[in-house]
């Protein structure tokens, strides 16, 4: 066998290439990079979206990607990621999930810090230079705030489950990180009230607007394992963080991340099986969410007014979600419901200006209020079986609208004020073979005689 002579810097460059394809930060010796290229999952990748099951870092960085040939063939998820300061606790999909759902899906790796503490990383100006912090603590052990610029840490002791408030004086800008260290077995929330213009990270001060300016110091938070909860809009408005690992705090507020304007992605982690009301709301540059295969319910407006996200694939164990939920999402072209989703709210969908594709479950029994209003690119739907009402605004302005199939023997009820506003006039509705004189001649159904078709056989 030959000898090759292989010089420090080209060395440096394989292990760089390594830890790319391979997902990992992770320093390593000559020796052990042959065996770092064997964890190298066959069909990962680190650029290719257009795959359907991806994994990402916490900061949205794609790791992974495979097509659904090469998810079936897996015997094991990809090697999780190495980051300095933090743990990986895994993915937030398991392998077995993943192969049952067998569709497209995003996946994203868990995190908390090696240390047990919470950091927050901020970015003082010099008009910014005193700041509060406010939290809760479960027990009598006291919290740990270490504010990052050389001085004595400060301790908040006592118990107190529903605020403290320490201010801390910085002597000049520049970037800091704050640490929160739970003391023995103590446990730390974080609260927030949105309304009274009070969060976690604030100037302290009675205007709202003072306190916004210091909201935009805010540029990371990383939680540690001893998080109790994420209150009710604790991170709101944080409009210059980009990252953030959630941990799993036992309880999520309404609200937590919203209005973040500049996070581009959100791993959520495995265990939840609910996203309250408003959690993302506002997020407008987040482009890509991690969904945890637990989640069985989506409460109101969760993704309202996210403009660049994508794609959002459910979990099929999704029965419930909630009203407004994909509001003026305008990114988003399919939608490709949950096997086990029961009921949908009024206007989940509305505003969706790109979707073209769209499928309602055999299972929920209305189309409620607005559900795809002003889904201006949508071309067809298919209304199942199971369906007995059709509410008012259901379908306004869907204005390329081209095919309806109704599949239930009996004509729905029909809810007529506004349910196909500015349907347009080549639009056809199609009908049960043998149905068609029963849903020309319903009350209400009448209207729309002109537009009925017989079905030849099934739809799908």
């Amino acid at each position: 066998m030959a000898n090759v002579l292989v010089n420090e810097k080209t060395l440096k460059a394989i292990a760089d290439a390594v830890r790319a394809r391979g997902g990992t930060s992770a320093l390593m010796k000559p020796g052990e990079i042959p065996d770092a290229v064997s964890r190298i999952p066959s069909g990962g990748s680190t650029a290719d979206m257009s795959l359907p099951v991806r994994f990402f870092d916490y900061g949205g960085t794609l790791l992974y990607s495979f097509s659904l040939e090469e998810l079936a063939g897996l015997e094991r998820l990809p090697d999780l990621p190495f980051h300095e300061g933090l743990v990986c606790t895994g993915w937030n999909w398991t392998l077995e999930d993943l192969k049952k759902t067998n569709r497209e899906m995003n996946v994203a790796a868990q995190y908390v810090t090696d240390d047990g503490a919470t950091r927050i990383y901020v970015s003082l100006d010099k008009d910014m230079l005193e700041p509060q912090v406010s939290f809760g603590q479960s027990e009598d052990h006291g919290v740990k705030v270490d504010w990052g610029d050389g001085s004595e840490p400060e301790t908040a002791e006592g118990w107190n489950y529903t605020k403290i408030t320490l201010t801390h004086r910085y002597r000049e800008p520049g970037e800091y990180v704050i640490r929160f260290l739970p003391q023995g077995e103590n446990q730390v929330c974080f609260f927030g009230n949105y309304n009274a213009g009070s969060y976690i990270f604030t100037a302290g001060k009675s205007s709202v607007r003072e306190n916004m300016k210091y909201l935009s110091a805010v540029r990371k938070i990383e939680t540690g394992s001893q998080i109790r909860e994420l209150g009710d809009y604790c991170f709101c408005s944080f409009f210059r963080m980009e990252n953030i690992t959630m941990g799993n705090a036992v309880g999520w507020g309404n609200g937590v991340v919203k209005e973040c304007c500049s996070l581009k992605f959100l791993g959520l982690p495995e265990g939840k099986e609910m996203l309250p009301a408003y959690f993302c709301d506002g997020c407008v540059q987040l482009e890509h969410i991690s969904v945890p295969h637990t989640v069985t319910r989506i409460l109101d407006y969760v993704f309202d007014k996210c403009t660049t996200l994508q794609e959002v694939t459910l979990p099929d164990g999704v029965t419930d979600i909630g009203r407004h939920v994909f509001e003026s999402c305008c990114c988003i072209t399919e939608m490709i419901p949950p096997k086990e989703l029961r009921k949908i709210g009024n206007g989940a969908f509305q505003g969706c200006r790109m979707l073209e594709k769209a499928v309602l479950p055999n299972g929920i029994d209305e189309v409620v209020d607005s559900l795809f209003s002003g889904c201006y690119t949508l071309t067809e739907i298919v209304i199942p079986k199971s369906v007995t009402t059709v509410s008012r605004y259901s379908f306004e302005n869907c204005q390329c609208m081209k095919r309806y199939y109704f599949l239930p023997d009996s004509p729905p009820e029909l809810t007529t004020t506004g349910t196909f506003l500015g349907l347009p006039k080549d639009c056809k509705f199609y009908v049960p073979k043998g149905r068609l004189d029963v849903y020309q001649t319903a009350e209400s159904w009448s209207n729309y005689a002109s537009y009925m078709v017989e079905m030849e056989g099934d739809v799908l």
